[in-house]
């Protein structure tokens, strides 16, 4: 859970390779809720990444209602810590996309650390 990359991340030193590789792992969590849509109609102009990914949305969407919120969550609280500004270019802003299946969760993150 996002969360629990932001909690690993706290235990890290700021400058460490570690918070650079969690910050990367974030990363990559947006990526998946930012993949396109496929166009089932043009399916041959996607590339296997590409077509794994917005499987794998599909899928996590349908697993896990909060996974979204929980995500935003911690990227707003990244992104407005100026400690990890040299990371902040590694997670991409991200719009919170309200399906059926997905619901805001406030998660409790000040409480460990």
């Amino acid at each position: 859970m996002p969360e629990e990359i932001y909690f690993q991340i706290l235990k890290h030193d700021v400058k460490s390779q570690e918070t650079k590789l969690l910050f990367e792992i974030l990363s990559e969590q947006i990526s998946i809720f930012t993949t396109k849509d496929i166009d089932w109609m043009e399916s041959e102009k996607y590339s296997n990444l590409e077509m794994e990914k917005y499987y794998f949305k599909r899928s996590i969407l349908r697993k896990t209602e909060t996974i979204q919120s929980r995500l935003k969550q911690v990227v707003e609280i990244l992104n407005s810590n100026d400690k990890y500004k040299d990371y902040q270019y590694l997670i991409p802003d991200f719009e919170f996309n309200a399906t059926r299946s997905q619901k805001i969760y406030e998660i409790q993150i000040n409480n460990r650390h």
